[in-house]
């Protein structure tokens, strides 16, 4: 029984797992695209403050 109701749970959920997936991929994706954005500013501005001075 716990089987059976398990793989039913498993075949329904299995698109809404996929999308759910899409999602948490495409957030982490931005995260890390902003993060590296963050990085290369924070350099940028690290050497242009210590060349300026």
């Amino acid at each position: 029984m716990h089987i059976w109701s398990s793989l039913i749970f498993v075949g329904l959920c299995r698109e809404e797992k996929v999308e759910l997936w899409k999602v948490i991929a495409g957030s982490f994706g931005s995260f890390f695209e902003d993060f590296s954005n963050w990085y290369v500013l924070i350099n940028q501005l690290e050497f242009w403050s210590r060349y300026s001075l």
